[in-house]
């Protein structure tokens, strides 16, 4: 293991804009997109160039947290395809027990606009295997935030073929829990490939738990690649249901998400 992550850092070096080790950003913006759920705009302070990193790919955030008196590292995706000017990550206020999670909750209370963070380069498999197929991104809370990225990534990309399927579903409580839903909805309304669903389970009618059995069938071919992202339950519901469709094991990826950080698979 000691080996294999020197050659993947070996490779981060050789990168344009890669880099080893931590570099120091600068908070250039924050959104509120929910009431628990922030996007924060992370800027290299030394304004050199910043590496074209894979839609899907995470960062790692490193900040002094004042409740503990030292820092505290922390794994989020990149809610962003690659702009060669800023990360973006979209955060989620967690709670351990009855207190705040420590990283997230100092980035939504104690992080403001100058301020600065430590962030590895980007890293991370949970990224679009074949652009040419038929791609579901299925994600559940927080999880949407890779998706958005993947989506976005698959939009950009130039075609010389009739462009490829695109499904986007995803659940959440309701409208006020929606983090990004300007953006999906836009990326939707401008690309006629891309089909959405949105789940919300707490809804009067139609809510409650999700299953495949709510999704047309149109979203959900036999070809396609499926990438699922959120907590564990939903993972293994989701990929069962895949299964027992008779979706290979090889056409699902997945990207747990948990209170504290991610689980890439």
């Amino acid at each position: 293991m000691i080996d294999t992550e020197k050659r993947m850092y070996a490779q981060l070096m050789q990168e344009q804009g890669g880099w080893s080790g931590w570099r120091e950003f600068t908070l250039v913006k924050k959104v509120a997109e929910t009431a628990n759920v922030s996007s924060l705009y992370l800027a290299p302070t030394d304004a050199l160039a910043l590496p074209a990193y894979r839609p899907g790919q995470y960062i790692s955030i490193r900040v002094q947290v004042p409740s503990l008196g030292y820092k505290q590292p922390r794994q989020y995706s990149l809610s962003t395809a690659p702009n060669g000017q800023f990360f973006r990550i979209t955060v989620k206020e967690e709670s351990l027990a009855q207190a705040p999670g420590y990283v997230s909750s100092t980035l939504h209370h104690q992080m403001q606009v100058g301020d600065r963070v430590e962030v590895s380069a980007p890293m991370g498999d949970f990224t679009v295997k074949d652009a040419t197929k038929h791609n579901v991104f299925i994600s559940a809370g927080i999880g949407i935030t890779p998706m958005v990225a993947l989506l976005e990534g698959l939009t950009q990309m130039p075609t010389s073929q009739p462009p490829a399927a695109i499904s986007f579903i995803h659940v959440t409580q309701d409208a006020a829990h929606y983090a990004l839903r300007e953006e999906v909805t836009r990326l939707a309304e401008h690309h006629s490939r891309v089909k959405t669903l949105i789940h919300y389970s707490q809804a009067l009618t139609g809510g409650g738990r999700f299953t495949l059995e709510s999704v047309p069938p149109s979203l959900l071919t036999d070809n396609a690649d499926y990438y699922l992202c959120g907590p564990a339950g939903f993972i293994q519901a989701v990929s069962a249901d895949l299964l027992k469709r008779d979706i290979s094991p090889h056409q699902i990826s997945h990207e747990v998400f948990s209170t504290g950080g991610l689980t890439p698979s």
